[in-house]
């Protein structure tokens, strides 16, 4: 009989919030995950690289009952005992907290967020060598080949693990389809784990990038406009950066107020005043400002 790893992925927001997603973007997601799961168990039973997608599935997904705000999707691994030499107390909980890292470090990596995706990474082999350790506790040899050892199995550990999430560009793609369609973000949703990362569109839009991109921390900044789009929400302003004050580029409007009639995003460009946005940015390597995604707004007084 095969263990079971369990846990939930959440889409929030927008058509999410009435538990429900575009079947159009769904489908796609569902590949996208399962894929990413069943290559990680797999390469954790081979000890190679998975460059495609295994044959079987791992991975099955169910709809949950409705919460608030959110289409969340349970899941549970199937993993056949004796099949990871890696971990030979490969536990149910360390199953699912790995898969939980494992999702989220391919997401961060490819969503432009290289920092916090090295976290989890550390995370990840922090609860690999946990494991490897306790299951060398009873025996002496091993024990001290371990402690010796340590820094190369750290190493070894994380080009398996960085190796199997750079083939899986095009699976993070399609997991992240209903981010500013459907939903407004994604994540590994798990009680016990308060600082989740959150896959928001800044982070999707990076992932569906051709171009690497980096996308920033949540910051403020004041801009000048040139021109609002209702039905698509966007803005374009002038770039502060740009030592011309003549380039351009769009502000992706995620926040919920867009939807009021008096906002600050029309008040701005109508009375032609400035406006302070709050959210992220993406921009290429060592390059300017690609897109603006807003959470919130004021309007600049004069």
């Amino acid at each position: 009989m095969a263990d079971v790893a369990v846990g939930v992925f959440s889409y929030n927001g927008h058509l999410a919030k009435a538990h429900r997603l575009s079947a159009r973007d769904l489908g796609p997601s569902l590949v996208g995950l399962d894929a990413i799961v069943s290559s990680l168990l797999r390469m954790l039973e081979t000890q190679t690289v998975q460059r495609k997608k295994p044959r079987d599935s791992s991975l099955l997904l169910t709809v949950s009952e409705p919460r608030e705000g959110s289409f969340e999707l349970p899941w549970i691994a199937q993993v056949a005992p004796g099949l990871l030499p890696l971990l030979p107390h490969f536990t149910d909980a360390i199953q699912a907290s790995l898969v939980e890292h494992f999702v989220n470090y391919v997401m961060l990596w490819f969503g432009g967020r290289r920092r916090e995706a090295n976290i989890e990474m550390d995370r990840m082999i922090d609860l690999l060598e946990a494991s490897q350790k306790r299951s060398y506790d009873d025996r002496q040899a091993e024990r001290e080949a371990f402690y010796t050892d340590r820094q190369r199995e750290r190493d070894n550990i994380h080009q398996l693990l960085h190796g199997q999430a750079l083939a899986l560009h095009g699976q993070a793609k399609l997991a992240v389809t209903p981010i500013g369609r459907s939903a407004s973000s994604f994540s590994t949703h798990r009680a016990d784990l308060g600082d989740n990362p959150l896959v928001d569109e800044a982070t999707a839009d990076a992932i569906r990038a051709k171009e690497e991109l980096i996308v920033s921390d949540v910051l403020t900044m004041e801009f000048r406009v040139e021109g609002l789009r209702d039905q698509r929400r966007l803005m374009y302003v002038y770039d502060p950066e740009d030592a011309e004050g003549i380039r351009v580029f769009p502000v992706v409007i995620a926040d919920p107020e867009f939807d009021q009639m008096r906002n600050p995003y029309k008040r701005s460009y109508a009375d032609g005043l400035k406006i302070a946005l709050t959210g992220k940015t993406t921009r290429t390597i060592d390059g300017p400002i690609k897109t603006f995604h807003a959470i919130s707004a004021i309007v600049v007084e004069p």
